[in-house]
């Protein structure tokens, strides 16, 4: 049976990059003594304890794939969101906003705040909605299609030996990646 101070202890090993066993165990409570390295050893020698850490490590990766599908799905809602799905300009030139249980999920995690501000006089009501631009950012880094670093040009390495049509069509593919770049 694996105890509750080894659970602990493998936790921390996955945590930390399935790295250092001892300081996994130090981190766990285990007494910090010179035998403390061959009991970490030992402790995840056990076949047991091996099949425990193999099951964690499975489901952290289960657990890490659905947060990133989760967050692909939020910034993709968020990047191609649609304002007039929340809110309306009615014939008379009012604004109206559409009750929240009739938005579509996308549109309810595309929207940052709402508030509503009551006077003598009436009132307003606020709908701010999350960065449309941060979000086509964020999707283009994680898709990388945006990038921070510009192609790399043709060295005089490269060029030396080709043919004048081989240097000019190498020139040619990196002013192509540098203007898909500056879009």
């Amino acid at each position: 049976m694996i105890t509750a101070q080894r659970k602990l202890a493998i936790e921390y090993f996955i945590q930390n990059g399935c790295r250092d066993k001892t300081k996994a165990c130090r981190q766990a409570g285990f007494k910090d003594t010179k035998a403390l390295p061959v009991t970490a050893h030992n402790i995840f020698a056990d076949p047991e304890v091996a099949e425990y850490v193999k099951t964690r490590i499975r489901e952290t990766i289960s657990n890490t794939e659905e947060l990133t599908l989760n967050w692909i799905n939020e910034v993709r809602a968020i990047a191609f969101s649609d304002t007039t799905k929340a809110i309306k300009i009615n014939e008379n030139g009012m604004v109206e906003v559409t009750p929240t249980d009739q938005l579509d999920n996308d549109t309810r995690v595309s929207i940052e705040e709402i508030s509503q501000n009551v006077t003598e006089n009436g009132g307003s009501i606020k709908v701010k909605m999350h960065s449309k631009t941060k979000g086509l950012e964020l999707l283009g880094k994680y898709l990388a299609i945006l990038t921070d670093v510009p192609p790399e040009a043709p060295t005089q390495k490269d060029i030396i030996g080709m043919t004048p049509e081989e240097r000019r069509e190498k020139l040619l593919a990196y002013r192509k990646r540098l203007m898909e770049n500056e879009k």
